[in-house]
């Protein structure tokens, strides 16, 4: 297997350790609540060391919510014959799912970030495409 492919295994408690040195960084205790509160999990990303997210799937009532509100904010738009804002969707996934990042400003990220972490969520809440989707079938 070709080293690039080799994907190596972090230890969650040296990640910790790492992100606790960031400036308004979340405590132990407060990573143990998530993991409390949201049942499907919380991931950590980062896109470099200053860069990092942690975030939670997001759960189907959620996903149905948003959509519902995506096709009315589009009733409305179309009515008043005005576009909606570019990035809506995306925006909001982020909103409801993002728990913490080391960078505020999302004018001051780098210009895929908004995306990576966007691809990431929907990853973790089991968006995917359908051929990844198929290859996890088996026939018992």
């Amino acid at each position: 297997m070709p080293e690039e492919n080799v994907k190596e295994e972090l230890n969650p408690a040296v990640v910790m350790q790492e992100i606790s040195k960031l400036p308004g960084a979340p405590t132990e205790d407060q990573i143990k609540s998530w993991k409390t509160e949201y049942k499907a999990g919380i991931f950590i990303s980062a896109m470099d060391a200053e860069e990092v997210y942690i975030f939670r799937p997001l759960m189907r009532k959620e996903y149905k919510a948003i959509q519902q509100e995506q096709a009315e904010l589009q009733a409305k738009a179309q009515q008043q014959n005005i576009p909606i804002p570019a990035g809506w969707f995306e925006e909001k996934v982020i909103a409801t799912c993002l728990l913490w990042a080391s960078q505020k400003d999302a004018l001051e990220l780098k210009g895929g970030s908004v995306e990576a972490v966007l691809e990431q969520i929907m990853s973790r809440s089991n968006f995917m495409n359908p051929g990844v989707a198929a290859q996890l079938v088996v026939k018992l």
